[in-house]
């Protein structure tokens, strides 16, 4: 649709929070709005949320980003290991569905809740520190099959990944090693970890009340 004579259209982004990429236009008006109905003053789409709770929501958006495009590398493999689903913010406790490719007959799966950090890491640094509660690992574990949580640090892009299953202690939680930074090489253990789980594991019930 054309725009407006003496119309500017651009892109609605920080100073923004939950209107980030909605599309703007600016008129010689002052009173002009965003898509979402959020008030703009000059390029930019106005709202009252203070900076760090901008930048913790950008964090917390690119590191999903990283997550899908570090499990559907496929620089070093063949094809992707993986293929994630991200579930949405309303389903508890996890964020992503990851399925492995490759496996015959069966679509073994493990869940992701991904939890990102601009937190210093130096490179003498053990531990990634990341922020999670007791609810996050007690949930987590409520979920049949293989659950972990991502750590993602941002800038750098890295991620870590950090195992909850059973005997982990129910309290929340705040490190992981950098040792388990998801390199080529531990994107492929990641891989037959949980194959391997759904290997020793019955794929189906064996039977039903509802044949």
């Amino acid at each position: 649709m054309a725009l407006p004579r003496n119309t500017i259209d651009r892109n609605c982004h920080l100073g923004a929070g939950s209107c980030w990429g909605h599309r703007i236009t600016t008129t010689a008006r002052r009173d002009a709005r965003c898509a979402s109905g959020h008030r703009i003053t000059t390029a930019n789409c106005f709202t009252e949320m203070p900076p760090t709770t901008i930048l913790k929501d950008v964090i917390g958006s690119r590191g999903e980003s990283i997550v899908e495009l570090c499990l559907t590398d496929y620089e070093t493999f063949a094809r992707p290991l993986f293929r994630p689903g991200f579930l949405g913010d309303k389903w508890p406790a996890i964020d992503y569905y990851v399925e492995l490719t490759g496996v015959r007959n069966r679509r073994p799966y493990f869940l992701i809740q991904v939890k990102s950090t601009s937190s210093s890491l130096a490179p003498q640094d053990q531990n990634l520190k990341i922020s999670s509660r007791k609810e996050d690992v007690v949930q987590l574990l409520q979920f049949p099959g293989p659950t972990y949580i991502f750590g993602v640090h941002e800038p750098p892009h890295r991620v870590f990944v950090k195992s909850v299953h059973t005997g982990v202690a129910k309290q929340g939680i705040t490190r992981i090693q950098c040792a388990n930074e998801l390199t080529p090489a531990n994107l492929q253990r990641l891989y037959d970890e949980v194959q391997g789980y759904w290997r020793a594991t019955t794929h189906k019930p064996l039977t039903s009340v509802f044949t």
